[in-house]
C-alpha cells in the first residue's frame, strides 16, 4: 500500500469515530420518529426518555475536550544555557534524521524518552514539540545508547512511515476516552441503583418485612452496550493500523541505528527493558522505603540512588542481558522488543567504529544539583515535606518503625492478657505463667485455626506466637542499641545485624520459649545487655543438685528393673486381658495423667519390636490429642527412649491433623506451612529418639512418614531403610510405611513399589505376613490407573500365586497368635482380591473371619460408602457359593 493510501486510511479511521457517533444518533432519532408516528403520545414520550439516556453520552464523547497538550507533564524544563551538551546532542540528531529540533527538553522521572507534539485539526497540523528524557534512563545508559533512543524519537517525525503516528494516536486516544466515559457512566448508574435498593431493603427490614435481594446489575445497560460497540471499533482500528505502526517503528529503528550503530542500538533496546524492571524494584524497595515512616533519601538520591543498585548488581544485570534469547517468542522477554532487536542485528554494521562509553548522566551539568531539581518538580508537595535521611539511617529507622507497627497487635494481645505494657519482658512472664495460648487466642487466626482444638490448635497458634515474640525481641535489641537494620544494594531483603553469635542463639531461644514445655531463660539471657561471659541456656547446676539428680535416676532405674522382673513371665490371656481391653485401659490411664502406666505398657513389649511399635502407636494417638501426661513423662525421664519415640510419633499425628484428611480439598497455605514446621520438628524428634534407642528400629520406622511429608530424596530414604534392615526389623509395619514412599504418588513408581513388595514377600517366612505387600501394591496400582479393569487385572497368574502364598501366610500367623491384629487387615485385602478373582468360596471364608468396623480398612475405605460396598461384595460372594452348591 502506498503512503497516500495509508494516510487516507488513517484519516478515514479517525473520522470513523465521529461517523459511528452520528450513525448511533441517527438510529435513535429514527426510533423516536417511529414512536411518535405510529404509537400513542404517552408511549412515544416514554421511548424518547429511554433513547435520551444513551444519546447524551454519545454527544458528550464526540465533543468532549481534546486531549490536554501535555502541559501537565511533571519534570524540569531545561534550555541550552543550563544543559548545553544535551541540547547539542539533540540538535545534532534532529539535523541528521531530517526533522526540526524540539522546542523544549523536559527531564522526567520515567525510564523512557519520548517526543510529544501538540497537534491541531485531529492531529493533522503539527504544533509545539517537546522531548521528554527520563533521568533513570540516563542513569543506566551510556551516551551512545542514549543517542540511539533520542534518534529514534526524532525519527518518528522525519519520514512518511512515521508522520501518521500522531494521527493514529489521536484516533485511538479519542476512542479509548469514549470507552472509559461510557464505563464510568455505567458504574455510576449501578452505584445509584445499588444505593436505591439498599435504602428500600433497609426500610423493609425496619418494618419487619423480608427484604428483596439486591441486584443492581441491570442498571447502566445502555452505557455498557455503547462501551462494547466503541471497544469493538477501537480493536478494529488497532488491527487495521497495526502493520502501519510496526512499519513506522521499524523505519525509526533503522534511521536511528544508522546514526548510533547497529550493536549499540540493539544493546540500547535491551537495556530499556532491563532498566524498567530494575527501576521499578528500586523505587519500591529502596527509594520509597521510608515514605510511610515520614522519611526520604537525601536530595537527589530518590532518582540518583538507582546508580547504587546498578553498580552493585552489575554481574546480575549482565547475566540478565546475556540470557535474552534471539527467538521472537521468548517467554520472559517482550516479543515486540525481541523482534525489533532481531531486525536491527540483521542490518549491516554501518555505524561509527567506536562509541563513547561514558554514562549518559555525564551529559548533564552539575548532575547532583540537576537530580535534586528534578525531584523538586516530580515529587508531590507532601513528599517534599518529608524528612531527608542518609541511606543507612533511612533503612534502620524506617524498618524499625515498621517493626513497631507490626508488633503492635501482638503487644496489645500480651497487654490484654497480663494487664501490663505488652513488652517482651511482659510476654516472657506470661509464658512462664502458662498464658501463652491465651495470648495466641487474641491474635487474628484463620477459619481452620479457629476450628482446631487440642494440640492441633496449639500448632496453628505457635507460628504466630513465635513471630510476635521475635518482633518484640528484635525491637528490644534495637532499643538497646545493640542491633541495626541493614539493606544491601545487592539484596531486596533487609536483615538485622545482631551481636556476634546472637542470630543462631536467638532462633533456638525463640523455639525454646514457644515449645510445649517453654523455657524463657535463654531468651532472657540474650536480651540482657553487657554480658561479658559466654551465654548459656541456663545456670550451671551445683554439685548437690547433680547428686540428687543422679540418685533420682538410680532409683528410677531400680524401679524399672523391678518391674521388668515382675512382668518377665507373660500371664496367659483371658477375656479381661485381651490386647483390645489392655489398650483401652492404658488409654484411660494416660488420659487421667498416669504416664507411668504408659511407660510400663511400652516397656513390657521388651525386644519384640513389632509389638513395641504397635504399643507406641497406641500412646502416640493419645499424645496427639493431649500431651500433658507425655510432657510430665519427658520431664521426669529426659533420656527415656520410649518417651522420645512417643513424642516423635505424636508430632507426626498432629501434622497429619493440621494438613487435613479430606483428599478432595486442597490444604490452605497456612495448613501447608504449619504442616511442614511440625513435620520438621517431628524429624528432629525422631533423630533424638534414635540417639537414645540403641538397636531399637522403631524410631527409624517412625521417621518414614517424615520422608513422605518432607519429600526426602530417594537416596535419603534408602539410607534410612538400610538402618532399619541392619537392625533386623523389616517386618510388616516397616514395609508398609516404606511402600507408601515408593508408590508413584510420592517419590517412586509402580515398578519400584512392586519390586519392593515382591522381594519382601520372597524373603519372608510363613507367619510374618509380608506376603500381603504384593497384594497391597497391586491394589494401589489398580486404584490409581483408570485404564485398568479390576475384573481382568486381578486374574493375572502372578496375583493368583501371590494370593495363594498370602493364604498360607495368614493361616500360619493365625496358628501362632489368633489375636494378631495384622490378620484382620490381611483378611480384608484377601477377601477383596479373591472376590475379583471369582474365587468366591475362599472369599466367603475370609468374610466370615472378619469382625468389626470396615470404614477405615483397606480396600473399603477407598470408596464413598465403605460399609455398603463391603456388604455388596460379601453378599454377592455368598450368593455365588450358594448357587454353585445348588442350595
Amino acid at each position: 500500500m502506498s503512503p497516500t493510501l495509508r494516510a487516507l486510511r488513517t484519516v478515514a479511521l479517525l473520522t470513523g469515530f465521529y461517523v459511528l457517533g452520528f450513525l448511533l444518533l441517527a438510529i435513535l432519532c429514527v426510533v423516536d420518529w417511529a414512536a411518535f408516528r405510529w404509537t400513542w403520545t404517552p408511549i412515544a414520550v416514554m421511548v424518547l426518555a429511554r433513547t435520551f439516556v444513551p444519546a447524551l453520552p454519545i454527544v458528550r464523547s464526540m465533543f468532549m475536550p481534546r486531549t490536554p497538550d501535555n502541559n501537565d507533564v511533571r519534570g524540569l524544563r531545561v534550555d541550552d544555557t543550563r544543559q548545553p551538551r544535551l541540547w547539542a546532542m539533540v540538535r545534532d540528531l534532529a539535523d541528521r534524521v531530517g526533522t526540526r529540533a524540539p522546542d523544549d527538553i523536559v527531564l522526567t522521572d520515567q525510564v523512557s524518552a519520548s517526543a510529544v507534539e501538540d497537534t491541531r485539526l485531529l492531529g493533522l497540523v503539527a504544533g509545539r514539540r517537546r522531548l521528554l528524557v527520563g533521568l533513570p534512563l540516563m542513569a543506566g545508559m551510556s551516551e551512545a545508547q542514549l543517542r540511539f533512543v533520542l534518534a529514534y524519537e526524532m525519527s518518528r517525525y522525519a519520514n512518511s512511515e512515521t508522520r501518521l503516528v500522531a494521527v493514529i494516536t489521536r484516533g485511538q486516544d479519542r476512542t479509548a476516552r469514549a470507552v472509559a466515559h461510557f464505563r464510568e457512566q455505567a458504574d455510576k448508574a449501578v452505584a445509584r441503583e445499588r444505593e436505591r435498593q439498599e435504602k428500600k431493603a433497609a426500610k423493609a427490614r425496619a418494618k419487619g418485612r423480608k427484604a428483596k435481594k439486591i441486584d443492581p446489575d441491570h442498571a447502566g445497560a445502555p452505557h455498557r452496550v455503547l462501551a462494547a460497540l466503541y471497544q469493538r471499533y477501537r480493536s478494529f482500528s488497532t488491527r487495521v493500523t497495526m502493520s502501519g505502526t510496526h512499519r513506522a517503528e521499524f523505519a525509526a529503528d533503522a534511521a536511528a541505528a544508522r546514526i548510533a550503530g547497529r550493536d549499540v542500538s540493539a544493546c540500547a533496546l535491551l537495556e530499556i527493558q532491563v532498566l524498567h524492571d530494575t527501576h521499578e524494584d528500586y523505587m519500591e524497595k529502596y527509594a520509597m522505603l521510608g515514605v510511610k515512616a515520614g522519611m526520604l533519601p537525601p536530595p537527589g538520591q530518590v532518582l540518583g540512588g538507582l546508580r547504587h543498585v546498578l553498580a552493585a548488581r552489575r554481574d546480575e544485570l549482565d547475566e540478565l542481558r546475556n540470557s535474552l534469547p534471539s527467538e521472537v517468542d521468548a517467554s520472559y522477554a517482550d516479543p515486540w522488543i525481541t523482534e525489533r532487536i532481531a531486525r536491527i542485528e540483521a542490518m549491516p554494521d554501518n555505524g561509527p567504529a567506536s562509541e563513547p562509553v561514558e554514562p549518559a548522566l555525564g551529559l548533564l551539568v552539575d548532575t547532583e544539583r540537576t537530580l535534586a531539581a528534578v525531584e523538586e518538580q516530580v515529587l508531590t508537595p507532601e513528599m517534599l515535606r518529608l524528612r531527608r535521611v542518609d541511606w543507612p539511617d533511612l533503612v534502620h529507622e524506617s524498618i524499625s518503625t515498621y517493626g513497631k507497627w507490626s508488633a503492635q497487635k501482638f503487644r496489645t494481645a500480651v497487654a490484654g492478657v497480663t494487664g501490663g505494657d505488652g513488652s517482651v519482658t511482659d510476654a516472657l512472664d506470661a509464658i512462664d505463667a502458662g498464658a501463652q495460648w491465651q495470648i495466641a487466642d487474641r491474635l487474628h487466626t484463620s477459619d481452620e485455626a479457629r476450628e482446631a482444638t487440642g494440640r492441633v490448635a496449639r500448632e496453628f497458634a505457635r507460628p504466630g506466637l513465635r513471630v510476635g515474640l521475635r518482633q518484640l525481641a528484635e525491637g528490644e535489641y534495637v532499643r538497646q542499641g545493640r542491633a541495626r537494620w541493614r539493606l544491601p544494594w545487592t539484596d531486596d531483603d533487609a536483615s538485622l545485624e545482631l551481636p556476634r553469635g546472637h542470630a543462631e542463639l536467638l532462633s533456638s531461644a525463640l523455639d525454646a520459649a514457644v515449645a510445649d514445655a517453654p523455657d524463657t531463660k535463654p531468651l532472657r539471657a540474650l536480651l540482657t545487655p553487657d554480658r561479658r561471659t559466654p551465654l548459656r541456656t541456663g545456670p550451671e547446676p551445683s554439685l548437690a543438685p547433680r547428686l540428687l539428680q543422679s540418685a533420682a535416676a538410680l532409683c528410677e532405674y531400680l524401679r524399672t528393673v523391678w518391674k521388668k522382673t515382675k512382668v518377665r513371665k507373660k500371664p496367659p490371656r483371658t477375656a479381661e486381658s485381651t490386647p483390645g481391653t489392655r489398650d483401652e485401659e492404658i488409654r484411660c490411664a494416660v488420659r487421667s495423667g498416669d504416664w507411668r502406666a504408659g511407660a510400663a505398657f511400652l516397656y513390657e513389649a521388651g525386644r519384640d519390636w513389632q509389638e513395641r511399635y504397635r504399643r507406641a502407636a497406641v500412646l502416640q494417638d493419645e499424645a496427639a490429642a493431649d500431651d500433658a501426661w507425655l510432657l510430665a513423662w519427658r520431664a521426669a525421664r529426659p533420656k527415656d527412649a520410649g518417651a522420645a519415640l512417643v513424642h516423635a510419633g505424636a508430632l507426626i499425628g498432629v501434622a497429619a491433623e493440621v494438613h487435613g484428611t479430606n483428599p478432595t480439598q486442597q490444604p490452605t497455605w497456612e495448613q501447608s506451612s504449619v504442616f511442614r514446621q511440625v513435620m520438621a520438628r517431628a524429624r528432629e524428634a525422631c533423630h533424638e529418639a534414635q540417639a537414645l534407642a540403641g538397636d531399637d528400629p522403631c524410631p527409624y520406622i517412625a521417621e518414614i512418614p517424615c520422608a513422605l511429608g518432607l519429600g526426602y530424596e530417594q537416596n535419603e530414604c534408602r539410607a534410612l531403610w538400610a538402618k532399619i534392615v541392619v537392625r533386623d526389623a523389616p517386618y510388616l509395619a516397616a514395609h508398609d510405611a516404606v511402600l507408601r514412599y515408593w508408590c508413584y504418588r510420592w517419590a517412586g513408581s509402580y515398578r519400584q513399589a512392586e519390586y519392593l513388595a515382591r522381594e519382601a514377600a520372597r524373603q519372608s517366612s510363613p507367619g510374618r505376613l509380608l506376603s500381603l505387600l504384593p497384594l497391597y501394591a497391586a491394589f494401589k496400582q489398580e486404584r490409581a490407573d483408570r485404564n485398568t479393569h479390576a475384573d481382568v487385572y486381578y486374574k493375572s497368574p502372578e496375583l493368583i500365586a501371590a494370593v495363594d502364598t498370602c493364604l498360607v501366610d495368614v493361616a500360619a500367623a493365625a496358628a501362632a497368635d489368633l489375636e494378631d491384629r495384622r490378620i484382620v487387615r490381611a483378611r480384608h485385602l484377601l477377601a477383596w482380591t479373591l472376590y475379583w478373582q471369582d474365587r468366591y468360596e475362599a472369599a466367603v471364608e475370609q468374610f466370615r473371619s472378619i469382625d468389626g468396623p470396615v470404614d477405615d480398612s483397606t480396600p473399603w475405605s477407598y470408596f464413598g460408602n465403605p460399609k455398603n460396598f463391603y456388604v455388596r461384595c460379601r453378599d454377592y460372594s455368598a450368593m455365588q457359593v450358594v448357587g454353585a452348591n445348588g442350595d
